[in-house]
């Protein structure tokens, strides 16, 4: 079972296309804001999930397994980690799983759906390089963004304790792009890839790209995970899901602050 790192970083912020782009730093500034209201308050949440799980050699699809299910997101309180993943399969190519012990998914990849929902850790947006520009479409933004390189010593200035933590919490190489909506700054698509080396030695993703749609949640909307696309190192494997239906995951809920980010904070709901 491959799990996700952890994506760092994606968003955007309000600009036009008839309009220069906006300064990195302001741009950067809403992108953490908006983030950190959003992942403070986004509830506890049960999706309809349609999984697409496939095994590649030399580009063909050698056997395919499609499953049904529901998918839980279910708020924790650990801040560096507020999601915890449920999956609870129902079908297999259209036959009723009996025991999910039994199932075997030619690839799969566990928090998808938690770990690219936003980026939380605003003490590493330095350790960042970030390029700017329009998105193909001509009415959103794109933002591509990789790792500085970070020298054993600091040679620039930074204090020794900046090259420590991006050495700590982020791998050399990774790469990942955002589409988002200019006048919202809310996420319509983003992409993360890492080294093939760190897919291997650490058991990630090496590829791993998520769409985003809006869904209604009684008087609230919500702008949640649509579709997922991940393959393994080589195009070895790869995965789709789609979720839909989602709607709160009912239980015992308690409004609590957010030390971290200044906002209210759900806690995990309790199923009924």
């Amino acid at each position: 079972m491959n799990r996700l790192f952890l994506l760092v970083v994606f968003l955007i912020a309000p600009v036009a296309k008839t309009q220069q782009l906006p300064p990195l730093q302001e741009l950067l500034g809403r992108i953490y804001d908006f983030s950190a209201r959003y992942t403070a308050t986004l509830p506890s949440v049960s999706c309809d999930e349609s999984i697409v799980s496939q095994r590649v050699k030399k580009g063909k699809v050698k056997k395919t397994v499609r499953v049904e299910g529901t998918m839980r997101e279910i708020r924790t309180e650990d801040s560096d980690d507020p999601f915890r993943e449920q999956h609870d399969f129902k079908t297999a190519n259209g036959k009723r799983i009996k025991n999910e012990l039994e199932l075997q998914m030619p690839y799969f990849v566990q928090g998808a759906f938690a770990n690219m929902i936003g980026f939380r850790r605003r003490d590493l947006s330095d350790c960042f390089e970030y390029h700017l520009s329009w998105a193909s479409d001509g009415k959103n933004v794109q933002l591509d963004i990789s790792v500085k390189p970070f020298p054993e010593e600091p040679d620039d200035g930074r204090p020794r304790r900046h090259i420590s933590i991006c050495s700590e919490k982020v791998w050399q190489g990774s790469r990942w792009r955002v589409i988002a909506d200019p006048e919202t700054g809310r996420i319509l698509h983003n992409e993360r890839t890492i080294t093939p080396e760190n897919a291997n030695a650490h058991n990630e993703a090496y590829f791993a790209a998520m769409d985003y749609t809006s869904q209604q949640f009684g008087g609230r909307t919500l702008w949640l995970p649509s579709r997922f696309y991940t393959e393994d190192v080589g195009d070895k494997g790869r995965m789709y899901a789609n979720y839909s239906n989602c709607h709160r995951y009912t239980g015992e809920m308690r409004i609590m602050p957010d030390a971290e980010a200044g906002y209210p904070q759900i806690a995990p709901a309790k199923p009924q």
